[in-house]
């Protein structure tokens, strides 16, 4: 009888041995985990609204310090914006899955030496420099382009990701040997924490650039108008004072102070400016929520 010879429709381990636990995604489980982990995620949510109000106020020449903004305040900030760069990471890695389903169904359909499964192999030998570098040149054509700016960090994640994807294939087909016990988890662990600083690299542009949008829009004229009324002069810079006089009814307040916008409110105590008011000129009143005071909030 004669011997039988492997079908076409083999399957990725009968042609090429065993792969490796894991698959040729291994790579990402770090990533998967570290970002699924609450800790890294609260810290990059914090670390998001950190960045962005740092730069808005630096574009408006303010200091951050002066608001005394607390970790639920960074938080609030930046959920929005995150959720968005996580669905980005979350797109790339669908694709990463998809490509290796595709690969993984050509190798067991026409062999590890079928000519597009070679092609892609020699792709995979230059993709993952070829990525970050297209983008670095697009980046220096483009230098005002905030999308390339956010996108190069994420491109750089991805070069390390096609390395470790190139190295799991040639173990698939045989053209690497199984590094040796040991390696593995620190060439995991190098992976995941660089990847890591590729996400919070991405995060850091990413809030740079909404921080620098948020302070392009800003016109004090369009925030929440406030009337202070107190029982004693003032003088607040940029606001027009009005003395009410002596209230036959006995009422605390003599003086009413109009053309202020709220700014923002933190640590107990509101954050005024004038109406007119513009990164070049203008005042930053502060007033405390202890303070015998009496704020009314209009349109």
């Amino acid at each position: 009888m004669p011997e039988a010879t492997p079908s076409a429709t083999a399957s990725v381990s009968d042609v090429a041995g065993p792969e490796p636990a894991g698959g040729a995604l291994v790579g990402l489980r770090p990533l998967v985990a570290l970002l699924g982990n609450v800790t890294v995620l609260t810290s990059l949510l914090y670390f998001f609204g950190w960045r962005q109000t740092a730069t808005q106020d630096a574009d408006l020449r303010l200091n951050q310090d002066i608001f005394g903004l607390g970790t639920q305040d960074y938080l609030l900030r930046s959920v929005g914006a995150v959720i968005r760069l996580l669905s980005v990471l979350g797109v790339v890695g669908l694709l990463f899955a998809y490509l290796d389903h595709a690969f993984r169904w050509a190798v067991a359909r026409y062999g590890p030496r079928d000519r597009i499964v070679v092609i892609a192999v020699r792709a995979l030998d230059v993709a993952w420099l070829v990525v970050p570098l297209a983008v670095y040149l697009l980046r220096l054509w483009r230098p005002d382009s905030a999308d390339l700016y956010i996108a190069y960090p994420l491109a750089l994640g991805v070069g390390v990701l096609l390395i470790v994807y190139r190295a799991q294939v040639r173990r698939r087909l045989g053209l690497r040997t199984d590094p040796t016990e040991g390696r593995s988890p620190l060439e995991r662990g190098a992976v995941a924490l660089l990847l890591v600083v590729a996400v919070f690299w991405a995060t850091s542009n990413y809030a740079d650039v909404e921080g620098n949008r948020l302070a392009e829009s800003f016109r004090a004229s369009d925030l929440v108008a406030v009337t202070v009324f107190s029982p004693q002069r003032l003088d607040l810079s940029g606001a027009q004072e009005q003395p009410i006089g002596t209230d036959p009814t006995g009422s605390l307040y003599n003086y009413r102070y109009t053309g202020l916008r709220l700014m923002a409110h933190s640590g107990g105590h509101y954050f005024l400016v004038p109406a007119t008011w513009t990164p070049s000129s203008g005042a930053l009143v502060v007033l405390a929520d202890k303070d015998p005071v009496r704020l009314e909030f209009g349109s």
